[in-house]
């Protein structure tokens, strides 16, 4: 085990529900579009919902600031137990709410973390 997967290990402790951590419960959502060759058309895959944990942390001026995130822009930090993608949405209460920006902590090929800039 290296010490990033010790960090790895570290984030999803602190990501944990109360009282462990500091986190929730969250869920992504894969609803893919596949081809369907007898039709011709496109048709919708079953969604699939993967199943991490997660938090949404204060954002600090200074990102905003800097632009890293809009203004209006929420950010869910998740653990790297699931890799997301732009084509998942995040399922917020009964919103489907889409990803508009994935950042991760990465060092040495290790994800550490995800930060998801999701739509308002």
């Amino acid at each position: 085990m290296t010490i990033y997967d010790e960090f790895a290990a570290m984030v999803t402790e602190l990501l944990q529900p109360p009282p462990a951590g500091y986190g929730k419960r969250v869920v992504l959502r894969d609803s893919n579009v596949i081809a369907d060759p007898t039709a011709l058309e496109e048709v919708p895959d079953a969604p699939v919902d993967l199943p991490t944990i997660g938090a949404y942390p204060s954002m600090m001026q200074r990102y905003i600031r800097e632009s890293l995130v809009t203004g209006a822009a929420r950010v869910l930090v998740i653990d790297a137990s699931v890799e997301p993608k732009m084509q998942h949405k995040v399922v917020d209460g009964a919103d489907l709410v889409p990803i508009v920006k994935i950042d991760t902590i990465n060092p040495a090929g290790t994800p550490i973390a995800y930060f998801l800039q999701l739509e308002r």
